[in-house]
């Protein structure tokens, strides 16, 4: 069945905003994003999120805890400056705020938002929240967790080649009931994978206008309910030109989660 793309606009304080459903949530934003699912009434969801237009400080946020030359960030707030693309303050009250340079292109933003802003979201809420791609295997959710750039994306391809169901490409959020919430029925590939995996680009669009690669959309092969985490490989490579799946338990898996929850969740779409 496909997933229809929302083309709603809904007025908020007098601003006309789209809808979409992604993570279990409802998205109010000023800003298209043709890749998430689109809303319908009566969605037994978590929350809401709004992705507006906005200033941002240059200068970042007060009293940040931590501190570094691009980003900002305390208990309740993320600042996040990615030259020449936008400034993001990504805030606990369930706000992004984006504040574009001049003349930059939607794409490059919605990039961002997609993957980096959303990761810094779900963190602040309270959320468990990795790197990770999420299969649906006998109605559980197995997740590979990996850095960018270890083929996750290549990986969920693969499995929706052999039928299976994806919950996630990128992002994996999981919640207080240990179950994983579905981002958004879309995988990201360079050129060169997608033609040796037979993937039609024709249609697609790029990721970013100056990258070779390429959102593809894949419709009937999202599962957009929520699944209880059951298996966690991690993914890494193998003296050099290997990539090792590594199986954990769940239980050690919930112990890295508590070492990482220090260190604020920066993540690159590359």
């Amino acid at each position: 069945m496909l997933l229809t793309i929302n083309t709603f606009l809904l007025s908020w304080d007098g601003i006309e905003m789209y809808r979409y459903k992604s993570f279990h949530h409802l998205i109010y934003s000023d800003i298209s994003l043709p890749f998430i699912v689109d809303y319908s009434s009566g969605c037994d969801l978590l929350g809401e999120i709004f992705i507006t237009y906005g200033e941002v400080d240059p200068k970042g946020i007060k009293a940040p805890t931590f501190e570094m030359p691009f980003w900002q960030a305390n208990a309740d707030q993320f600042w996040l400056n990615i030259p020449q693309v936008a400034r993001f303050l990504i805030s606990s009250s369930r706000e992004i705020v984006v504040c574009p340079y001049s003349q930059q292109k939607e794409d490059c933003i919605r990039a961002f938002l997609l993957n980096n802003c959303f990761k810094i979201m779900f963190s602040l809420l309270g959320f468990n929240v990795f790197s990770g791609s999420v299969v649906k295997v006998l109605n559980k959710a197995v997740a590979f967790i990996a850095s960018s750039g270890f083929g996750k994306s290549t990986l969920s391809q693969l499995f929706i080649k052999n039928h299976y169901s994806i919950l996630t490409e990128e992002i994996c959020v999981v919640d207080r009931n240990y179950e994983v919430l579905p981002s958004y029925p879309e995988i990201c590939l360079w050129g060169n994978i997608a033609h040796q995996l037979e993937v039609d680009t024709s249609c697609a669009g790029k990721v970013r206008s100056n990258l070779d690669k390429f959102s593809i959309r894949v419709d009937d092969s999202f599962y957009a309910k929520p699944l209880p985490l059951e298996i966690v490989y991690i993914v890494d490579y193998h003296k050099k030109n290997e990539i090792l799946f590594t199986l954990i338990s769940l239980s050690e898996f919930w112990n890295m989660q508590r070492e990482w929850l220090g260190n604020p969740p920066i993540y690159n779409r590359s």
